[in-house]
């Protein structure tokens, strides 16, 4: 894939100081919220703040895809998102998800 549009931004949740670096269309949002390719290199930090969330199962798996599952719902089918090279790096678009990411233009 090809950086389409894509810039540079960190990316938080409102009640978190800590952030994510990553990519992102600023035109295209969900709700306002940002549509975030979280990098590889920011990615342990992001599963560590899921993992605080005693509903969600969080877990990188041996193809280096990652396994997200809301054990809130019974029905719930987990997510899976498969890495994505982008100019040479790797990320995981977290866009689809419905997590309310904050972005940061990075200057």
């Amino acid at each position: 894939m090809t950086n389409q549009n894509l810039v540079s931004a960190k990316f938080k949740f409102d009640e978190m100081k800590s952030f994510f670096i990553g990519l992102h269309n600023p035109s295209s949002t969900w709700n306002g919220w940002a549509n975030p390719f979280i990098s590889e290199k920011s990615i342990n930090k992001l599963i560590k703040e899921l993992r605080k969330s005693e509903c969600l199962i969080v877990k990188m798996q041996k193809d280096k895809s990652l396994y997200i599952l809301d054990t809130h719902y019974n029905d719930y089918e987990a997510d899976i998102l498969e890495p994505i090279e982008i100019d040479g790096q790797i990320y995981y678009y977290f866009g689809y998800l419905g997590y309310c990411f904050n972005a940061i233009k990075i200057n």
